[in-house]
């Protein structure tokens, strides 16, 4: 694509379903490289399966909402959804979960992310790109005014990986824009994140790791627990930041306006981390060790 446009391959509104075995493909023009179509799967749905889909050179692999925008708001509604044995490749960012189009306290729940081959690719797109500035295997999205509740999310048995055109660099100044909200397992965003269970995942990122912040000091994450995960050759580049003093986001684990999160029994191996956990502001309760 020549310029950039808000569009998806597949997008998806239903109360209930089953998104399987369905190929997403982006395919660059010759000479046309500067941007990526945003989304392969678009899914705006509360329950039900999405199962063994590919999604190749998009922004994001899979966005999810948490509700139809066509059926009226239902507070106590089953949710459930499962997203199990699906691939990302050239993905900037690989599964991407939103907040409700900027209305307050809607919740996106009881969503499995099991058994996933996600793949990213930092590379030129990403200067351009940047519909939303961030980066990961598994973001929350922050829509500028969105107050949406991300809420018993467990996240288990992903292969997480990155690869660089470019290979990698001391100074990876094209990837600026989007290393200060970049993060493997990204909670950075204004949603507030309660009751994620993330184990059992191996994980390649080159920046943090598990980023579990919030901008909103009035809206904590709470309820994080980390477990059994392997880390491989991750944080091993300081992240961009123009701020002075900087902020501090080069470790395997940040934490920030977070309470009650623990991780333990990481493995991390590979390249040494440039930090390994980084604690700002509002932090209550946070327990983490990990094998090195």
């Amino acid at each position: 694509m020549n310029t950039y446009y808000d569009c998806s391959a597949y997008n998806i509104d239903a109360l209930d379903g089953l998104v399987e075995n369905n190929s997403a493909v982006c395919v660059p023009s010759p000479g046309i490289n500067d941007y990526k179509m945003e989304t392969g799967f678009e899914i705006h749905m509360p329950k039900g399966i999405v199962r063994g889909n590919i999604a190749e050179n998009f922004v994001n692999g899979f966005l999810f909402l948490g509700w139809n925008n066509y059926i009226a708001y239902q507070e106590g509604y089953n949710r459930n959804l499962l997203i199990e044995n699906n691939k990302t490749r050239g993905s900037i960012r690989a599964i991407a979960l939103w907040g409700d189009y900027l209305y307050a306290n809607r919740l996106l729940a009881n969503m499995r992310i099991l058994n996933n081959d996600l793949q990213l690719s930092l590379d030129k797109y990403g200067t351009n790109n940047m519909y939303y500035n961030i980066s990961g295997h598994i973001v929350c999205i922050n829509a500028g005014a969105d107050k949406g509740i991300f809420k018993d999310i467990e996240i288990a048995g992903n292969d997480m990986t990155v690869v660089s055109p470019f290979g990698w660099g001391i100074d990876l100044w094209s990837y600026r824009t989007y290393i200060e909200q970049g993060g493997g397992i990204n909670l950075c965003s204004n949603n507030k994140c309660v009751g994620w269970r993330i184990h059992d995942n191996r994980i390649q990122y080159p920046y943090s790791v598990f980023k579990i912040m919030t901008y909103d000091v009035a809206n904590y994450h709470e309820d994080i627990e980390i477990k059994n995960n392997i880390l491989t050759d991750c944080a091993r580049f300081r992240m961009y930041d123009d701020k002075q003093p900087p902020r501090g986001f080069d470790g395997v684990y940040v934490v920030e306006n977070a309470r009650n999160v623990s991780a333990n029994g990481d493995k991390i191996t590979g390249i040494l981390p440039v930090g390994y956990i980084k604690k700002g502001i509002n932090t209550q309760n946070i327990n983490i060790s990990y094998l090195a």
